[in-house]
């Protein structure tokens, strides 16, 4: 996929993709185990995801993630896709939501990138704002997600949900949503998934 927001510095797109080491004990080889040889890299599968959600937002809603000035992710998991975006040049401001407990792990793996880390849902004055959740918010009670999203009020989003979660219809509560979609057929369970990305 390309267009001219899908540019990159080769050497940046690397960094962005190279398997972190931390939370491994070298010495015990999960950390082969758990990574791919691709070319002069070696990267993981969590690397490899992040790169599909950053190059599919750029060329499917025609926007570059660098561009904006303030990026909201709720549900950062480990925090890879914070780190594969400040790697592969973002400069502004960055905001993981997420639970106490995994906002530990995040402040470990993220040691040396400017992340803030919370775990309320906060507002923003920033004039562009890319609010992030691959499938975070559609884990979320919908009372929790509406809090998130009215005090943020995020101009542009790049989203990715599960149709279905312990019986919450997400195809009901996504379908005013504006943006592209599309499937994300790897993902069968809960209906399958799909991305929305304005």
């Amino acid at each position: 996929i390309y267009n001219k927001h899908t540019r990159i510095n080769i050497d940046d797109w690397k960094l962005a993709m190279t398997h972190s080491p931390h939370g491994y004990h070298l010495q015990s080889g999960y950390y082969y185990q758990d990574s791919y040889q691709l070319n002069d890299i070696l990267t993981s599968a969590s690397m490899m995801k992040c790169n599909h959600h950053y190059f599919h937002y750029n060329y499917l809603a025609n926007n570059d993630i660098r561009d904006f000035d303030h990026i909201v992710e709720l549900g950062g998991g480990c925090g890879d896709m914070a780190k594969f975006i400040r790697n592969m040049g973002y400069k502004n401001k960055y905001t993981i939501i997420d639970l106490p407990e995994v906002l530990s792990i995040q402040k470990y793996n993220l040691t040396g990138l400017d992340i803030e880390l919370t775990s309320e849902p906060i507002s923003s004055s920033s004039k562009k704002i890319l609010f992030v959740s691959t499938w975070g918010i559609s884990e979320c009670p919908i009372e929790w997600r509406n809090k998130v999203l009215n005090k943020l009020n995020p101009t542009n989003w790049l989203i990715a949900y599960q149709r279905q979660f312990e019986g919450i219809d997400n195809v009901e509560y996504f379908s005013e949503f504006e943006g592209e979609r599309m499937d994300f057929p790897v993902l069968n369970w809960d209906g399958g998934s799909e991305y929305i990305l304005k």
